[in-house]
């Protein structure tokens, strides 16, 4: 059996190879920026992935913080205690998104979810990164990004009255909670990405489209246009906001003439298609 994983901030995919069958599964994201050793046996355990500890013999894990030597070797300890029959191999979400979205081919594959990162493939390998500096320091473009300009427009009193009304409607969160969430929390990325939801539910109003079309903008501006391949390869994006937010993202494509011609909700179907048929 062979086990694939795609984990972001906030959640894993896992799908299960044996012969002709995939089985499908799901657990909390193990960025191990954020999760403990615990955290990793805990969900692993009480996930339905429990059934085959002792089945899986190649595991494929592609994450985000996994981009560092030390990280993929704490994510793959970690493993190698619950899957003890298994020979595990950990890289970046970056990596398992090139070889998602482009396989044998050549281009710039983009992460949009909680949080950003991108990559240009070549010959079946990454040639470079743009650097992606995590939820504070960067993620344009990313749902914890776009969260956190939401959050501070309604913290400093911006929002439009009826957006102010149909937010405390939904969510009837004090400013205390909110800042407390964000700087105490255990996920304070996940926590920001999550008002994402809300955005895409609203995104009809000019408020927050404009909102959302500048942070994916950001990204465009400071990390994407800064490979000089852009002009001239296809770009290809993975991820839920790369998804829900689509039409902006092929909007902002058509404004800087890049070639954007796939854009996937996330990129565990590709992987299954790329281990299968080597």
């Amino acid at each position: 059996m062979i086990l694939i994983a795609d984990s972001g901030s906030t959640k894993t995919d896992w799908r299960l190879l044996s012969d002709n069958s995939v089985k499908a599964f799901r657990t909390i994201g193990f960025n191990p920026y954020f999760v403990s050793a615990q955290d990793i046996a805990e969900s692993i355990n009480k996930s339905e992935l429990s059934n085959y500890l002792n089945e899986v013999k190649s595991i494929y894990f592609f994450g985000a913080g996994c981009s560092a030597k030390d990280q993929c070797l704490l994510i793959s300890n970690n493993l190698s205690k619950v899957f003890i029959n298994s020979v595990i191999n950990v890289d970046s979400d970056i990596s398992g998104a090139c070889k998602s979205l482009l396989a044998n081919e050549q281009g710039i594959a983009v992460i949009l979810g909680t949080g950003s990162n991108s990559a240009f493939y070549k010959d079946k390998k990454i040639v470079y990164a743009q650097p992606s500096l995590g939820y504070i320091l960067g993620d344009e473009g990313g749902g914890s990004y776009i969260g956190k300009k939401f959050i501070s427009s309604y913290l400093r009193n911006e929002l439009p009255s009826e957006l102010l009304r149909a937010f405390e409607k939904r969510y009837h969160l004090s400013k205390r909670e909110i800042l407390v969430s964000i700087y105490k929390g255990k996920f304070p990325n996940r926590y920001l990405a999550s008002f994402a939801v809300f955005l895409h539910e609203h995104i009809g109003h000019e408020f927050i489209s404009e909102l959302v079309e500048k942070s994916i903008e950001d990204f465009f501006i400071l990390n994407l246009l800064k490979y000089p391949e852009s002009q001239t390869n296809v770009i290809r994006f993975t991820g839920s906001v790369s998804y829900y937010f689509a039409d902006i993202i092929k909007k902002l494509g058509l404004k800087y003439k890049l070639k954007i011609d796939k854009i996937k909700k996330q990129p565990i179907d590709g992987l299954v298609n790329y281990y299968s048929v080597k």
